[in-house]
């Protein structure tokens, strides 16, 4: 397994990521009529729109896209496959940062 042995993945993250390549790819055959080795980055947009359109969390999104940008990296490598998602950007999710007690809450507790 790629991600477990060369990217080190837990075996959550390589369940979701799994499993959001199989949409990705279930999407290109049915609407692009695609397989995976011509799919195309006009492809590659138009299911980003469709997950916009749907409401993924923000989180979600950007792990799809983590997915679909090491999945064609992985074609590129093992099946010299052109890397169509090389340049395919996507933003760092911002972190909350966790609420502070007060020295009056600490001691209230």
């Amino acid at each position: 397994m790629y991600l477990k042995n060369e990217k080190h993945k837990t075996e959550n993250s390589v369940d979701s990521y799994i499993l959001d390549i199989i949409k990705y790819l279930e999407f290109n055959e049915k609407v692009n009529n695609k397989k995976y080795n011509n799919i195309t980055r006009e492809d590659i947009y138009k299911y980003l729109e469709k997950l916009d359109n749907e409401k993924y969390k923000r989180s979600s999104t950007e792990r799809k896209i983590v997915a679909i940008k090491g999945f064609h990296k992985y074609l590129a490598k093992y099946h010299n496959i052109e890397d169509i998602a090389a340049k395919l950007e996507h933003s760092k999710i911002d972190k909350n940062i966790p609420t502070i007690l007060t020295i009056e809450e600490v001691e209230f507790i």
